[in-house]
């Protein structure tokens, strides 16, 4: 479009998860290949052409591929909005709401959709549909929080918490608790760690999102054998004997 207009970038991002959900349904259907692998072929091969497009249109835009990988958290309190706060706090604000009325209004729908779907069709209930909803609710967040944050910490954000919180329970309703939680602890002590670390290693600065991806990175570490431990509890008695 030659802009970094939000609208276009909206239209564009929805069409994408659109078109990602359909080709991950068809991949896993027609290619007979596991629903977890389509995903990870679909979002890696239109990763690599974002990135390609993104280069490609980096001479005529005023659009820095930096900062669209890694993002600009440090400068979004320069961009003031309402009554001094942050544009991107609200934006993201309207996007956290978006995102917590569509999960209390389908939470059954939703739960019975991503766990049984046969069960869901059978009751007249169309998975797939629900499916691509929530391939445009992903689709909106995911270009509410690109500007601010860039598109390595989406990425991570999107799938490091709830993997974590995946490994300590299998009830829904605490998986969903414990992700939102893990996500906000790696984004506050991330953040933390990236301005108090930089001075005490002789460095100029350091990226703050680069640093919440890691501290994700280290939480599912614990919470993965966290979950190993509590499978084993023998092996914590003599741990503990020890």
């Amino acid at each position: 479009t030659g802009s970094r207009f939000s609208g276009s970038m909206f239209v564009g991002a929805v069409v994408s998860g659109v078109v990602t959900a359909f080709l991950t349904g068809w991949i896993n259907k027609k290619g007979n290949v596991d629903q977890g692998a389509s995903m990870g072929i679909v979002f890696t091969v239109l990763f690599a052409l974002g990135l390609l497009l993104i280069k490609q249109a980096a001479d005529y835009v005023d659009l820095d591929p930096s900062c669209v990988l890694y993002g600009a958290i440090e400068f979004t309190p320069l961009e003031l909005f309402w009554w001094g706060i942050p544009r991107a706090v609200w934006v993201l604000g309207a996007v956290v709401l978006l995102n917590i009325g569509f999960v209390i209004i389908f939470y059954k729908v939703l739960l019975l959709c991503s766990f049984d779907q046969n069960l869901a069709n059978s009751l007249g209930i169309s998975s797939e549909k629900m499916l691509y909803y929530l391939m445009v609710v992903v689709a909106i967040t995911t270009v509410a929080t690109f500007e601010v944050v860039g598109s390595v910490i989406v990425v991570a954000m999107l799938i490091v918490p709830a993997g974590s919180a995946y490994l300590l329970t299998v009830k829904l309703s605490k998986m969903l608790f414990l992700s939102a939680f893990f996500g906000a602890l790696g984004a506050i002590i991330g953040h933390f760690l990236a301005v108090l670390v930089p001075p005490l290693m002789g460095l100029n600065g350091m990226s703050t999102s680069g640093m919440i991806t890691v501290v994700l990175g280290a939480i599912f570490c614990i919470a993965w054998l966290t979950s190993i431990l509590l499978k084993r509890p023998g092996f914590i008695r003599k741990t503990l004997c020890k």
